[in-house]
């Protein structure tokens, strides 16, 4: 969106408590909020901190919790409850599910953070849980059930390192499991039915055995409620719902809802649509999606039970011919359904921006509970109203977009046409599109190493922290060397060829500036480089790959080979000072310019978020694009809602470029 200089460009409003509607919801849910636990957990925790048994059975039942999208051990020791009243085999197969993909993602050195609340753990539980659906708990059953699960542990860890850290920041949730499942029903029946290696009535669940639960209902033979309880194991279902209350109850009031709503639909459903596995696509799939979707990966609101709903629709849609197509080659669907909704969502949320989806996503590394995620304060939309416009506003035909943007882009197209001289003040979010992670909005890479990894006072100091911080830096080079200039760089490199660019300022240490072919010369890293390091005793500066074969040989912490001094890299630790004279060049250029493009950043750190002040008061016109509003946004003569490498790659298509 474009907004004029004397436009508020952030207004008051976005905020969801000075929403009208928002303070509503929030007024009701402040007594309403999640069932208080702490009483019973801090002694737990405490216990867990202590004994690694207790650690290892807290892992468990978090585990068991993230089925539901719940951490809480509580909640998964119900979802065990559940389980345990169903299936004496779903029981074995998801604790062992469970405990071994944990074990198994110890071993492949994932983040610890993530196996302690059951990241890892719960696909382990939702492999059991389809296992025990087709196989006995046999001994080849079981090794070969230990098997499939480590295989989804290694296929959970490349899809979250390819999708949920770095620039897509999607959830896998339970796809591993499930796609790892039906490859695994394949391979085991050409291996029993083609080679012959095991025999059928030692793996496979015979096809008229009943479901044995571990513990009986005792009023299996009762007549009236207590035995329609027991037909339709509802009482199973009553422990999985009081674990969703424990936890939350706007995801306890969105899953009961979305239920009843999923029942109401499937029983519409005319008979010849009927036996495709309504209880799985139910309690699989839609429970999950309402869940997930009202108010966990997307702040609770309005516009997310709008976009719940619309899920809800395409998920039934999905299910349909999914379910036909697996069926001919008989295999299941599974929770393929809820996975490729919500990542379906999430996707064009995120593509399309907040300006046009009317919606914001959590980060990943900030999902909690939908009542924690409102109370820290995450702008969810741009209109919180329940309407056709909003509706209409949140899929857009594709003409009014390109419509929208190529207004944009003819603005903006004319403000660079008019500048001679063009500055750019550059943050995080032009290199996350090329892989590099955010130290501020994107703490999955950086969630392993602590704050005082990176303060300059530990570095000079504690021996610890060089060691910690030289295996961090081996691994963002990795990042940096395999980071690619995206649309956003290319664009500037064709600005500098045309004459037009004075300078960039940037805070990013990676050097993609001048990998994309941009003069060296008119780029100012005020953050410092990480393609170089220098001696802090004698002044030597090296480049970065001349200490990577020590570092590679296991030297923990560098020296210089001149003067054996402390090596450090050239870019800015928490408490070191910004180079002055680079400052001050910045200011300079900057001042002189026409035009100041500040993309990427999000304007909350000085001395950087005081640039656009000065540049404001020398009367420099300035452009922000950056998808989330800054406290500076009052100043601009244009504000536009994007991505810089989408909208630059539009630019260019739009201009010929």
């Amino acid at each position: 969106m474009t907004i004029l200089r004397d436009s508020n460009a952030y207004p008051p409003d976005y905020f969801p408590e000075n929403f009208p509607m928002t303070a509503r919801i929030r007024n009701i849910l402040k007594g309403w909020t999640r069932i208080d636990t702490t009483w019973l957990l801090l002694p737990w925790e405490h216990l867990c901190a202590k004994s690694w048994p207790l650690r290892a059975v807290d892992t468990l039942l978090r585990s068991c919790g993230q089925v539901i999208f719940a951490e809480h051990p509580l909640t998964g020791l119900f979802m065990l409850l559940a389980m345990a009243m169903v299936s004496r085999g779903a029981f074995l197969f998801a604790c062992t599910g469970a405990a071994v993909s944990s074990l198994f993602a110890f071993a492949l050195k994932e983040d610890r953070h993530y196996i302690q609340r059951g990241i890892f753990g719960f696909n382990g539980v939702i492999f059991g849980i389809f296992w025990s659906w087709y196989f006995l708990t046999s001994t080849p059953s079981l090794l070969l059930f230990i098997l499939m699960v480590m295989v989804t542990t290694i296929v959970q860890s490349a899809m979250m390192n390819r999708l949920s850290y770095g620039f897509f920041n999607l959830p896998v949730m339970s796809l591993p499991a499930a796609l790892t499942f039906i490859c695994s029903l394949m391979i085991l029946y050409w291996l029993v039915f083609n080679v012959g290696i095991i025999s059928p009535e030692h793996l496979y669940l015979p096809g008229n055995e009943l479901l044995t639960p571990l513990i009986p209902f005792p009023f299996q033979e009762a007549s009236g409620i207590l035995g329609f309880l027991a037909v339709h194991k509802l009482h199973a279902w009553i422990m999985i719902f009081l674990g969703i209350l424990i936890n939350s109850r706007i995801s306890f009031a969105a899953a009961a809802f979305f239920t009843l709503m999923g029942l109401a639909c499937v029983t519409a459903l005319p008979p010849a649509w009927m036996n495709r596995g309504e209880e799985i696509f139910i309690g699989f799939n839609i429970l999950p999606l309402a869940i997930a979707l009202s108010g966990l990966f997307m702040p609770f609101g309005r516009p997310a039970l709008v976009y719940t709903c619309l899920s809800f629709l395409i998920c039934f849609t999905l299910w349909i011919p999914l379910s036909t197509l697996l069926a001919v080659l008989h295999l299941p669907f599974l929770t393929l359904p809820f996975n490729f909704t919500v990542i379906l969502v999430l996707l064009y949320v995120k593509k399309a921006g907040a300006a046009h989806s009317q919606m914001t996503t959590v980060p990943l590394d900030r999902v909690t509970t939908p009542e924690q995620i409102l109370d820290m304060g995450i702008p969810f939309s741009l209109n919180d109203t329940l309407s056709w416009h909003t509706v209409r506003h949140a899929f857009p035909g594709r003409a009014s977009h390109c419509h929208l943007l190529r207004q944009e882009i003819n603005s903006f197209v004319k403000l660079i046409d008019s500048a001679e001289r063009i500055s750019i003040l550059s943050g995080a979010g032009t290199s996350t599109e090329s892989g590099i992670p955010d130290f501020r909005g994107n703490a999955s890479f950086w969630r392993r190493f602590g704050p005082e990894d990176f303060t300059y006072q530990n570095f000079l100091t504690r021996a610890d922290i060089q060691a910690r911080y030289w295996v961090m830096d081996r691994q963002f080079q990795v990042l940096v060397s395999a980071a690619r200039p995206n649309d956003f760089h290319k664009a500037v490199r064709k600005l500098d060829k045309k004459g037009k660019l004075e300078c960039i300022v940037t805070q990013n240490v990676d050097g993609l500036f001048q990998k994309a072919g941009i003069d060296p010369a008119k780029v100012l890293e005020i953050h410092g480089t990480a393609r170089h390091v220098h001696c802090l005793n004698c002044g030597a500066v090296f480049p970065r790959q001349d200490i990577e074969s020590a570092l590679a040989a296991g030297v923990p912490v560098p020296h210089c080979h001149v003067c054996h001094g402390l090596l450090k890299p050239m870019t800015v630790f928490m408490g070191e000072d910004i180079n002055p004279s680079i400052l001050t060049e910045a200011l300079e250029r900057i001042c002189r310019s026409d035009l100041l493009i500040v993309i990427g950043t999000s304007l909350q750190v000085d001395p950087v978020a005081s640039i656009p002040d000065l540049a404001w008061q020398k009367g420099v016109q300035m452009v922000f694009i950056n998808p989330h509003p800054t406290p500076k946004d009052h100043l601009a003569t244009m504000v536009l809602r994007h991505t810089g490498s989408r909208f630059f790659k539009a630019v260019n298509k739009v201009i010929g470029a």
